[in-house]
């Protein structure tokens, strides 16, 4: 597991773990994580954009 602190565009801070299961990673945000598993590509991805 990865570990980051990281801040928001409104300038809250959240903690975001990183977790590699096989071929694919969990991401936690704040201890919460979506039901899905992501693949690298799409981790990347959110991690130049992200949503929240």
């Amino acid at each position: 597991m990865t570990t980051y602190i990281i801040e928001s565009p409104t300038g809250e801070t959240h903690k975001l773990e990183i977790v590699k299961t096989g071929n694919y990673y969990r991401v936690f945000v704040d201890g919460f994580v979506d039901d899905k598993t992501i693949t690298e590509e799409e981790l990347l991805r959110e991690l130049e954009n992200p949503t929240f």
